[in-house]
């Protein structure tokens, strides 16, 4: 369903019943367009082991996948209470497609100090081409040893990725 711009209307002017129904489907089209399409969690701590993108694994152990118009934008969230890295070391955090290859780089989180340990959490617009479009998240370290993505087995919240939209157009 999508949003009907509102006619203008002056004082005394009556409200029909399709002009009531033009409302109340613009508050839907709105809604939808705020949605959450999807979201996973990762309730473990994860070691970042890996330097190259393409060895590394899915952070998620599923990834989330919808069926894109090849014109909508979205928005994609990632949160991650806590990133430590090794003093010196810098984790590289990506938003990857199913085949695991980069759409864009989130974040980097460079460690200094003795414990560097950073939350982390962005919000990006992704429009994917048509079709099945998957998203999951990959981290490398970059420098100095690996890193960790920490979450609930240290007392901290889950690691979660979600999608909304599309946006209303």
């Amino acid at each position: 369903m999508a949003y009907v711009a509102p006619t203008t209307r002056s004082v005394g002017d009556a409200v029909t019943a399709a002009d009531y129904n033009i409302m109340a489907n613009d508050v839907i089209a709105i809604f939808d367009s705020i949605k959450r399409i999807g979201r996973v969690t990762q309730a473990t701590t994860t070691t970042v082991n890996q330097t190259v993108l393409a060895s590394a694994t899915n952070l998620f152990a599923s990834s989330i996948s919808w069926t894109a118009d090849g014109t909508s934008a979205y928005r994609v969230q990632f949160f991650c209470g806590c990133v430590q890295t090794a003093n010196g070391g810098q984790v590289d955090i990506y938003l990857v497609n199913n085949a695991g290859t980069s759409i864009q780089r989130l974040c980097i989180s460079k460690g200094t100090g003795t414990e560097p340990r950073r939350p982390v959490f962005v919000e990006v617009p992704y429009t994917p081409t048509a079709g099945t479009a998957t998203i999951n998240i990959r981290a490398i370290y970059q420098t100095a040893g690996d890193g960790s993505l920490l979450s609930t087995s240290s007392d901290l919240p889950l690691i979660t990725l979600s999608l909304y939209g599309p946006d209303l157009t």
